[in-house]
Parts: structure tokens; C-alpha cells; sequence
């Protein structure tokens, strides 16, 4: 069959068969060892991240901890008012200032949280108004001081002026918590 063939012919044919033998060699088995190679590659960086999560999982435990502390987060279910209310009367017996308001808290859901706000109003000198927001702030932490706005208020029957402050104290608390 072959035999009336010249070689200009004959290499052609070489080189066709050539190309499929190529072809099939690379549809049968490399191509196929090629996958199995990415496969293996990223089987092993989810075995390297498998070996590292108990560490990650404790470093991220103690950034989550870390945080819910900044912002003031209850991990337990408590009455933060009531606690408020005894460090707020305390500190007022003991630095000549006065309780003027302290009402109902306010309690507004946000995604996944409850934001718990108190909001009071104390009367007496700045400095002492200024300590009041350090303590709260910074010593009690019964919760996160999100605002305090200092105002003057003159009294209608003495005709005199008295600084206030309104203090805005803010608790975030996750509702899974509060059951």
C-alpha cells in the first residue's frame, strides 16, 4: 500500500498519525494527569488551612472578645439600668451633683443586635459632670458613652443658671444572649 507512495507523501502521512497519536495521548492520560495535579495542589492548601484553623479560630475568638468590649457588649443578661441607676446615684451622693432625669431605656434592634440606650440628665460643675462621663467610661464599664451633651439651664424660680449634662449610654447585646 505504501509502496507506490514518494516520501513527500509518506511524510505526511508520518506527520498526520503523529499529530493524532498526540491528540489521543493528550485526551487519554495528560489531560487527566493535569487535573488530578490542580486537584492535588488544592487539596493541599485546604489541608495547610485545616492544620492552621484551631490557632486562627482562637486568635479570631479573642479579636471578636476584644471588640464586643470596646463597643460594650452584654455577654450576659443583666439590668443594666439598674446597675446605671446605682453607679450614677452613688457618684452624685458623693460629689454634690444632682440626678435630674433618668428615664425609660430605649431599645432598638439592628440586624442581629439590640441596641440598649439610657439617657439621663445630671446636674453640677463641669468638672465633676466631666468625671461622671470618665467613670462611666472608662472605670464601669456598665456600657459604652456615646454621647454627652453639657448645656446651661436657668431655673425659672431662682433665676439662676445650673450646668447640665445629658449622657447617652449605649449596650449592644446579641438577642441569642437574651433568652
Amino acid at each position: 500500500m505504501l509502496q507506490g507512495w514518494t516520501y513527500k507523501k509518506k511524510n505526511k502521512a508520518l506527520l498526520i498519525a503523529a499529530i493524532v497519536a498526540l491528540l489521543l495521548a493528550y485526551l487519554l492520560s495528560i489531560k487527566k494527569t493535569i487535573a488530578v495535579y490542580g486537584e492535588a495542589g488544592r487539596l493541599e492548601a485546604q489541608s495547610e488551612l485545616a492544620a492552621n484553623a484551631p490557632v486562627k479560630a482562637a486568635a479570631l475568638q479573642k479579636q471578636l472578645m476584644e471588640i464586643d468590649n470596646l463597643l460594650g457588649v452584654q455577654e450576659q443578661p443583666g439590668n443594666v439600668q439598674q446597675a446605671l441607676l446605682g453607679v450614677i446615684t452613688g457618684y452624685c451622693q458623693e460629689n454634690s451633683t444632682v440626678l435630674r432625669e433618668f428615664p425609660r431605656t430605649v431599645y432598638n434592634e439592628e440586624k442581629d443586635l439590640i441596641v440598649e440606650t439610657n439617657v439621663f440628665t445630671v446636674e453640677g460643675s463641669f468638672a465633676q459632670l466631666l468625671k461622671l462621663v470618665y467613670l462611666l467610661e472608662q472605670e464601669s464599664r456598665i456600657g459604652k458613652v456615646s454621647s454627652a451633651r453639657f448645656f446651661m439651664k436657668k431655673d425659672p424660680v431662682t433665676h439662676t443658671t445650673a450646668l447640665n449634662a445629658t449622657i447617652y449610654l449605649q449596650n449592644i447585646k446579641k438577642p441569642e444572649n437574651e433568652k
